[in-house]
């Protein structure tokens, strides 16, 4: 695909990465969107820095040219915009949603705090924040629970084991 027309893809994980990357390798204008504060990096090898292997910086994706910081709202489909937390409107041509999966957290009874949040000791596994919050508070010969039987649930109890 090479277009003058911008392309906007949310999500700045490995495959929002790569496409952007790709897209502005082939001159198409694009911008990258990520809710997150670090660069773009391997989600895949969080465990990686879980388990003491690998530091953070060691993951990091090389971002492409155009790479906006925000959590996206909204999507205006008649206007072509996407809308940010902030209030920013991106313009798009072409929208792509590389968004991921998000984790699934059991509906256990007691397992969020009363503002809906996870209380402290308990961590989903998806972002570099969940990586490094786990990683702060693992103790040697302290049990941990690793409920999920995905990708990064896996390869959260084997850094963990």
């Amino acid at each position: 695909m090479t277009s003058n027309e911008r392309v906007v893809v949310i999500g700045s994980g490995l495959a929002g990465v790569r496409l952007a990357r790709r897209l502005g390798e082939l001159g198409t204008p694009v911008t990258l969107i990520g809710e997150e504060e670090h660069p773009p990096y391997n989600r895949v090898l969080l465990a990686e820095v879980l388990a003491g292997r690998y530091r953070p910086e060691v993951i990091a994706l090389p971002a492409p040219a155009e790479l906006v910081r925000a959590r996206v709202t909204g999507i205006d489909r008649d206007g072509r915009t996407v809308v940010c937390a902030d209030g920013t409107e991106i313009a798009y041509g072409r929208l792509v949603l590389a968004t991921g999966s998000n984790p699934v957290l059991p509906p256990l009874r007691g397992l969020f705090t009363e503002d809906h949040e996870l209380p402290r000791g308990v961590h989903a596994f998806r972002t570099l924040d969940d990586c490094l919050g786990l990683s702060a508070e693992v103790r040697p010969g302290v049990r941990a629970v690793v409920i999920g039987g995905g990708l990064l649930g896996v390869s959260a109890a084997r850094a963990l084991a």
